[in-house]
């Protein structure tokens, strides 16, 4: 069930009276017994929220689960144990179990605060955000269906789970098929990321009833170095046009070939 069923089944409910509004109850789809999270997940892919919503709508879960573990029996550690668990879930993307964007400036202000304290010989000398954008997805989804547009999501993400596998490594689902990575590095760190991200992004591909299909991804990163003024937001939108660049360029090349 998508959020317009239950959007028009509370509708109907309300003396047939239809407000127009996308902004609905948690209770809605609690009560339809649906998994929330990935609901709202879906529903900000198919863009039937818009993501100032889909930002509220998770806070708001995870504000009334935090409600619902301490009115449950049990000890206080127990109740501890499993309030931290929800809200962890609460940060993450169901499909790839990656954080999601709720939790992406939280993150980064964390790495920022551990790359200024640091001060060990071999510590980190910069946080690095790189910014990734799938290519064809809108095409694998539209000609073999949303489940292998998920598959697509599921092994990119798989991907960067083996590329970034540090614990300092942060890796997002940003919304749709853009994902993020939020890292401390060194600078000698940054070229061997690099390699290895080209090395896997012309060679991604998801099987659909026998056939290979293929898609490819564009990246851009940026870097915030010890002690730098530089803000979350700059950091992201900085990595954001890098990334631009790079499939602008992408581009070109398929252009000029196919000239």
């Amino acid at each position: 069930m998508g959020l317009d069923d239950i959007l028009s089944r509370r509708a109907e409910s309300n003396h047939g009276k239809q407000d127009g509004s996308k902004f609905f109850k948690l209770e809605d789809l609690i009560n339809h017994g649906e998994d929330v999270a990935d609901l709202i997940r879906k529903a900000k892919d198919r863009k039937e929220i818009t993501e100032t919503q889909y930002d509220d709508l998770l806070f708001r879960l995870s504000k009334r689960q935090e409600k619902e573990i301490m009115g449950a029996s049990g000890t206080m550690d127990d109740l501890h144990h499993k309030k931290e668990e929800e809200k962890l879930n609460a940060r993450k993307d169901t499909l790839t179990q990656t954080l999601n964007r709720f939790s992406l400036s939280g993150e980064i202000e964390g790495l920022v605060g551990k790359l200024n304290k640091s001060e060990q010989r071999k510590s980190p000398e910069s946080v690095i955000f790189f910014y990734f954008d799938m290519l064809d997805f809108k095409t694998i989804n539209d000609k073999y269906g949303h489940d292998a547009g998920d598959q697509a999501l599921v092994v990119f993400s798989e991907c960067l789970k083996q590329i970034f596998s540090r614990q300092e490594d942060k890796i997002f689902r940003l919304g749709g098929d853009e994902f993020g990575v939020a890292s401390l590095i060194t600078n000698s760190d940054i070229e061997t990321f690099r390699k290895k991200i080209e090395g896997i992004i012309n060679n991604l591909f998801i099987n659909v009833n026998g056939e290979n299909i293929f898609f490819g991804v564009s990246f851009g990163f940026s870097t915030l170095e010890k002690g730098g003024q530089k803000t979350t937001e700059e950091l992201i939108k900085e990595a954001d046009a890098n990334m631009y660049r790079h499939k602008k360029g992408q581009k070109d090349v398929v252009l000029k070939h196919a000239s």
